[in-house]
């Protein structure tokens, strides 16, 4: 169990900390930072499971109380390295409270500081852009069976240099303007390569009428929307990239996201989790490389 002096000591470097005394309430600290106006509750993880599990209860029936304020709660523990890791444990949305099942641990850090100001100042009622690290292309792949959209495939691309970033457009019309506007960036405008080209073609030797759609995650409020989608029941399908080299195959696995949408998920929908497809040397080649600019959302998301 990671040593709340040293917790406290950590979290005085970069917030105003108000430790919390009363046995009856399940936090440890109260946390604030008026600069930038958040505000949360931090609590320490236990290595009893089983006193976790008390304590996890016990801090969920004391948030659901009127009187108590409505803060998100982050959780520390100590890594096998004696490192101190951070985590959201749980959050509002929607005067909702939500529990994430599986934590993200990250090193205590002012890196994982600044991640955590971000987490909590999209919480706000104002809207922010994101860092430009974490600006991405959220590029999602509707299935369609039987008429219906029953899952979609969510993925995300960094920009690159020229060969990945929005096309130049030149707008012509008052009409054009106002259609943009309305509708948003033309889905012809957003970056694509042989990644994106490989992804949906093979998806379509399954699903022929899957449709793409291109989006921007562009402000902070995006990764609250994306936080509750991908709250959906999900698996992870593997487009497995193979090429036989003399008498041996090298395999090389590009996961992506499936989530489960207005349809209980149909066993037709995704027969296998893994989906091996042969290609050649120069193909493999080059989508190895295209690959390094690939990001699921879980690296930047909790």
């Amino acid at each position: 169990m990671a040593n709340n002096d040293s917790i406290l000591m950590a979290l005085q470097q970069y917030f105003d900390v108000k430790q919390i005394a009363s046995e009856k309430m399940p936090i440890d600290y109260l946390v604030s930072d008026e600069e930038n106006r958040i505000k949360f509750y931090t609590v320490v993880k236990s290595s009893n499971d089983a006193e976790w599990a008390d304590r996890v209860k016990s801090l969920a029936q004391y948030l659901e109380l009127p009187k108590t304020e409505k803060l998100n709660v982050i959780v520390f523990k100590s890594s096998e390295k004696k490192d101190l890791l951070l985590g959201m444990l749980c959050y509002w949305n929607f005067e909702r409270l939500r529990f994430n099942k599986d934590i993200h641990w990250r090193s205590l850090s002012a890196d994982s500081i600044g991640w955590l100001r971000m987490q909590l100042k999209a919480r706000h009622t104002r809207i922010a852009f994101l860092p430009l690290d974490y600006i991405r292309v959220v590029k999602t792949i509707d299935l369609r069976a039987e008429g219906y959209y029953d899952a979609r495939i969510v993925y995300l691309r960094r920009f690159y240099g020229e060969d990945y970033r929005m096309q130049e457009h030149t707008e012509v019309t008052q009409e054009e303007r106002f259609d943009r506007l309305l509708n948003g960036t033309p889905q012809n405008e957003y970056p694509h390569d042989s990644l994106d080209d490989f992804i949906l073609e093979e998806v379509r030797t399954i699903y022929p009428n899957a449709s793409l759609k291109n989006k921007l995650l562009l402000f902070d409020v995006d990764l609250l929307n994306y936080r509750l989608e991908k709250e959906n029941k999900k698996q992870i399908i593997e487009l497995e990239l193979q090429i036989a080299e003399g008498n041996k195959i090298t395999t090389k696995s590009v996961p992506l996201e499936c989530y489960y949408q207005l349809n209980p998920f149909k066993s037709y929908l995704m027969r296998e989790k893994k989906l091996p497809v042969f290609v050649n040397t120069e193909q493999y080649h080059e989508l190895c490389k295209l690959q390094s600019t690939y990001n699921t959302l879980s690296e930047i998301n909790i």
